[in-house]
């Protein structure tokens, strides 16, 4: 078994019972504001597109990336779908003009075509509404389990499919929490810590309750070139912050006793034979591992080949005589109109204060959306009038790149 790194969470397995394109994601996220850690954007997509298999393990926009998927990716490959219960993912593939589809039952081991298959789809509240899921791989040779953000409690199925050769795990923050809340600097600080503490503290328990060969870091972090958002790297190795990259989290690793952690970049090809392991580094090892070496550079000459591409972007947020007041109350009153019971949960007024714009009110006791008239607000949120009304100026769109996609669904904050 052969397995390319392709960044973040995206894993090309080539097997020879078939291969298998895992988590795909190239184009910048969230209106540009999240973007791939290390570069892969060199990489040669479209081979790495012409495979027999597609998995995708939920919606969120670094690891379902339409763009990336609809110019290099192959229709003929068979999507392995997670069973979750909404049909959202399926959906938006077939959107995009996949229609091969094998939904492997959550947590049940499945032959396929030469390949013993096990998808654990999670879709309980902790998860989000977009769910997630894990995928574990086994061509007779070599197992391989490819964890992503998924957070398991039953670890059963996992470890009856095991043991495993190498384990993807994420590892690092993959949520806004604490930065984009109105906190005090020391707040923020003590929260950042503590989330960075449970996140090493849950991955590292994770990897020693598989008990794989080898652990690699993935799915995370991300890198924020947008210069208001550039301090958000961890060049540092600040123990506050909430996206510690992958040679903090193999230390963390070796600081545990767990001496199995490896880290591969961008194209990196793990070579995989029985207990064998073999690293094919795309460039020289040296170059290869300047991300790490080098962050702070390597960062700062990263965000300046994108800099144009974001500033292009956000040109494409304006959207002139939007009534916003009136898309929020046609997107939002049916919706509480059936939400009763989440509307009593949260009992009060919501403030969204909206940059450019009149404050607005969505007041879920009354199942109403209006303009905000003094009242104190529990919930607050202050949002740049340009994100809500999006380009097309039809709420709940937002484009990823030139080409048309359906609508990607946002990461909570």
């Amino acid at each position: 078994m052969r397995i390319t790194f392709l960044g973040h969470a995206g894993l090309h397995i080539r097997t020879s019972a078939g291969s298998i394109l895992c988590d795909p994601w190239k184009n910048p996220a969230y209106f540009g504001s999240w973007c791939v850690f290390p570069d892969n954007s060199g990489l040669d997509w479209d081979r790495y597109g012409r495979v027999d298999y597609l998995y995708v393990s939920h919606l969120h926009q670094d690891h379902f990336d339409p763009s990336l998927l609809s110019t290099h990716v192959s229709r003929a490959a068979t999507v392995l779908l997670p069973d979750f219960p909404v049909p959202d993912l399926r959906d938006q593939l077939e959107w995009l003009g996949f229609t091969r589809f094998r939904t492997i039952p959550s947590g049940r081991e499945v032959q396929h075509e030469g390949l013993r298959l096990m998808v654990q789809a999670l879709a309980s509240p902790v998860d989000g509404p977009l769910g997630d899921s894990l995928l574990a791989v086994d061509d007779g040779t070599v197992r391989v389990l490819n964890q992503n953000d998924a957070r398991p409690a039953d670890l059963g199925p996992v470890l009856a499919f095991g043991p495993f050769d190498v384990h993807f795990l994420q590892y690092s923050g993959a949520i806004w929490w604490p930065w984009a809340y109105e906190l005090p600097s020391a707040a923020k600080r003590a929260f950042g810590a503590a989330k960075r503490a449970n996140g090493l503290d849950r991955a590292a328990r994770y990897a020693r309750a598989i008990g794989a060969r080898h652990v690699v870091p993935s799915a995370g972090p991300a890198c924020f070139l947008d210069d208001e958002l550039f301090d958000l790297n961890d060049m540092a190795c600040d123990d506050a912050s909430t996206f510690p990259d992958q040679t903090v989290f193999l230390n963390y690793l070796a600081q545990c006793g767990i001496d199995t952690g490896m880290l591969l970049v961008p194209g990196a090809a793990l070579e995989l034979d029985g207990g064998s392991c073999r690293v094919h580094w795309p460039t020289e090892r040296s170059e290869a591992l300047r991300p790490f070496t080098d962050k702070a550079a390597y960062l700062r000459s990263y965000a300046d080949r994108m800099r144009p591409s974001i500033e292009v972007g956000k040109r494409r947020w304006a959207a002139p005589g939007v009534d916003i007041l009136a898309e929020l109350k046609s997107w939002f009153e049916p919706l509480l109109e059936l939400a009763s019971h989440i509307r009593a949960g949260i009992g009060g007024p919501v403030l969204l204060r909206i940059r450019g714009e009149q404050p607005v009110v969505i007041d879920f006791p009354a199942g109403q959306v209006r303009r905000y008239r003094g009242e104190t607000c529990r919930y607050q949120f202050t949002v740049d009038g340009r994100l809500i009304s999006r380009p097309s100026g039809r709420l709940g769109q937002q484009p990823v790149s030139e080409h048309a996609v359906p609508r990607p669904p946002h990461r909570p904050l």
